[in-house]
């Protein structure tokens, strides 16, 4: 039997607003940090309203012509989220200090203290919260446990309703007096129920979450799922439109529905604090342009912002301009997430799509304009580690369960203490091996820091030396040279930290096959290792129990890539260094070796089921 409870819309909240405003139970507040930066004086609100409400939520899948083997973004099905009703958070509090006066194109500016800091100037106002008489759509907030659902959620500015999924922190109700930042996560289906997620992976967002305010990493936050449109993904995710691909570019209109719609009724229906240092926004694919592209528009209202495996591509690469835009109204204490991984694919859609490399260096281009658009930044200015974080996540393709492993890392940038503790280890890496003669290969260099987060230093940080130059010579920042067939030993030095890598250098790559393995392990392994493939070549230890040791990818997965000339029969077993921690059967028993043939090269994923020591 289904109980229906009591339920407050938005409009209610907006008139019990004052009463709990002074009781400090719901709306937004203003952070003391940013009210110390933001002077007096009018601004600009967004305002304006635009036609067209349609039907239907449209949950069903949007590709981006991102094609091939998963690489996809389409959402399947239609479901609505969590499921249950209850009862809304209501009100709205008194929000920032000071006075909103108009609603539809200026609003008075937040009163702050001070003159601005850090060249914001004297009366320029935070945009953070709009004021409260700034119509809104009233949908019921419904609440289940932690969860309030907006369900059915239109908009004057785009066509359809969706759904709107809000996490409350877990001492929310503990804290009745206590407001929150707010994380704003585009693709809402995926973040928080496998049933709602693309391929029923989804991103475990409220997992990660927790965790790292348990541990005291993070604040407590508000997470927000905002439902993609389904059919029209595309169309609200991108800023322009592309020729190649023949649509795009209502981005405009979905910032308005963030900025003006959605964002008003999280502020209204929670206690949240409305700085823009307290408000971020994220999204992967085509969600992290146009989360680059909120910064670009929006500085003022979002200051956090992440920008996961973007879809750089778009309408000709359009989005590398504009650095000077994000140079020009960069403000202070802003942070931007920058990644992709480097098992991306062609999931550009366009006739210059289908490049994995162009330029031969071993990055696939997903990684090569992620690092382009990073060293942009940092050439204009923008500090590495504090302002800008950058990931090139090893063997991390273009899915939902590849930015969930990494969704720790990006919530600890965006909102953990910065700068970062000092990293506790590098890790070098060549894009190519073996490297032919003749043949460039990127280099890259990645520091763990304490906890979740790491980052890929940028190489002009990077001391990097070659053993044997006369094998393979260092050209400019960060890339290799075959010189002759031999091998060297690079090494890298960092923060105090050193890293050695050995790379093959051969007469004829066409001999040769790289394997990227990808290891599963089971639960209640150490997440120290270490892990071993232990094989009959001798790239694998000829049997030796600690043959290869296995570099940790993310929490619970190893790899290593590994050159084998081609045709190479390879015979292997996972262990944990020794015959007595071999992997086994789910159920214990002895298994055979694993089989296969160094043909190609290729990504090699293999998943243990259990130790021969687990109990």
């Amino acid at each position: 039997m289904r109980v229906r409870l009591r339920r407050y819309d938005a409009g209610s909240a907006i008139l019990l607003g004052g009463l709990l405003g002074l009781l400090g139970l719901t709306g937004c507040s203003e952070t003391p940090a940013s009210r110390g930066e933001e002077g007096e004086g009018e601004g600009e609100g967004e305002g304006g309203k635009a036609d067209g409400e349609g039907e239907g939520e449209g949950t069903e899948g949007e590709g981006e012509g991102e094609g091939t083997e998963g690489e996809g973004e389409g959402t399947e099905g239609e479901g609505e989220g969590t499921e249950g009703e209850g009862e809304g958070t209501e009100g709205e509090g008194e929000g920032a200090e000071g006075e909103g006066e108009g609603t539809e194109g200026e609003g008075e500016g937040t009163e702050g203290e001070g003159e601005g800091t850090e060249g914001e100037g004297e009366g320029e106002p935070e945009l953070g919260c709009l004021p409260s008489a700034t119509p809104f759509p009233e949908v019921p907030a419904e609440r289940q446990g932690r969860y309030l659902l907006g369900r059915s959620f239109p908009s004057r500015f785009l066509p359809g309703t969706r759904t709107i999924t809000v996490l409350l922190p877990e001492e929310y109700d503990r804290e009745p007096a206590k407001h929150y930042p707010v994380l704003y996560l585009h693709d809402g289906q995926n973040l928080f129920d496998a049933g709602r997620a693309a391929f029923r992976v989804e991103w475990q967002a409220d997992e990660a979450a927790d965790a790292l305010v348990r541990d005291g990493v993070i604040p407590p936050l508000i997470l927000v799922g905002v439902d993609n449109a389904g059919g029209r993904r595309t169309e609200e995710y991108t800023p322009s439109f592309d020729p190649s691909l023949r649509e795009g570019g209502d981005a405009a209109n979905y910032a308005r529905f963030l900025v003006e719609e959605v964002k008003p009724w999280v502020d209204a229906v929670t206690r949240t604090r409305c700085g823009r240092l307290d408000t971020g926004v994220a999204g992967s694919s085509l969600g992290g342009l146009v989360s680059l592209y909120l910064l670009r528009e929006h500085p003022r209202i979002f200051g956090r912002v992440g920008a996961i495996s973007t879809s750089l591509w778009w309408n000709g690469w359009e989005a590398l301009g504009w650095t000077d835009a994000l140079l020009a109204d960069w403000r202070a204490g802003a942070r931007l997430w920058i990644d992709a991984g480097t098992d991306e694919g062609n999931d550009s859609g366009t006739e210059e799509g289908g490049r994995l490399d162009d330029d031969g260096d071993g990055m696939v281009y997903m990684v090569d304009d992620s690092r382009t658009l990073c060293g942009q930044l940092l050439a204009g200015g923008l500090t590495f580690g504090e302002d800008v974080g950058c990931l090139e996540a090893l063997h991390a393709e273009h899915n939902e369960a590849s930015w969930a492993y990494r969704l720790p890392a990006i919530l600890t940038f965006l909102w953990g203490e910065l700068p970062p503790p000092a990293p506790e280890t590098l890790r070098l890496r060549a894009y190519v091996t073996p490297v032919g003669v003749g043949r460039e290969t990127a280099l890259a260099v990645e520091a763990a820091y304490p906890g979740p987060l790491e980052l890929t230093l940028p190489l002009d940080e990077v001391a990097l030396s070659s053993s044997a130059p006369d094998v393979a010579r260092l050209q400019g920042a960060g890339t290799l040279v075959g010189v002759a067939a031999g091998e060297t030993r690079l090494q890298a030095t960092a923060a105090g930290l050193t890293a050695e890598r050995r790379v093959p250098v051969v007469a004829s790559e066409a001999d040769w096959a790289t394997l990227a393995f990808v290891i599963h392990v089971p639960a209640g392994t150490p997440a120290a290792g270490p892990v071993f493939l232990a094989g009959s070549p001798a790239e694998l230890g000829s049997w030796d129990p600690a043959g290869l040791a296995l570099e940790p990818l993310f929490p619970g997965v190893w790899g290593a890539d590994v050159p084998f000339p081609k045709g190479t029969e390879i015979r292997m077993k996972v262990t944990r260094g020794s015959w007595e921690t071999v992997e086994k059967s789910a159920a214990g028993g002895e298994l055979d070796d694993r089989v296969i043939s160094a043909d190609s090269g290729r990504r090699v994923e293999l998943w243990v089921q259990r130790w021969a020591d687990q109990p």
